[in-house]
């Protein structure tokens, strides 16, 4: 879709109306809920990247995507039994996984996978740390 001559991306506007919506809805649940909700989206995320790479990917492919699916269990894990604030890091540690995995690995996922999930990651990490640093109470 094009428009003024530009692109239009769809993944970048369902990834910021995601996020907006994830963070209006940190503050309007139960903030343990919310640790819980974060928390399993968190630990989701590798697993788009992991079925791509069962679906297409090479035993290497398989191997690589799964410990990076690990590690984002690993950070969901410890932010429910420590600060909020590690949820937050590893969405970032995901956006960084996208961008890396997607320029090494290409064709294990959509195209529409990496920049959607590195831009919501960006967004709802970066709210999860802001709001675990600066406001505990709210964390």
């Amino acid at each position: 879709m094009r428009k003024r001559g530009r692109f239009v991306r769809s993944e970048v506007w369902v990834a910021l109306a995601l996020s907006g919506l994830s963070i209006l809805l940190h503050a309007l649940i139960p903030r343990d809920v919310s640790r819980e909700l974060f928390a399993v989206v968190l630990g989701s995320l590798g697993g788009v990247y992991l079925g791509g790479a069962l679906k297409a990917g090479t035993n290497r492919d398989i191997a690589i995507t799964a410990l990076g699916a690990l590690v984002c269990v690993g950070f969901a894990v410890a932010g429910l039994r420590g600060p909020l604030w590690i949820i937050g890091a590893g969405f970032l540690a995901h956006a960084v996984w996208d961008w890396v995995h997607h320029a090494i690995r290409k064709g294990t996922v959509g195209r529409w996978w990496p920049p959607f999930c590195a831009i919501y990651d960006v967004v709802v990490g970066g709210y999860l740390l802001a709001v675990s640093l600066t406001s505990p109470s709210r964390a």
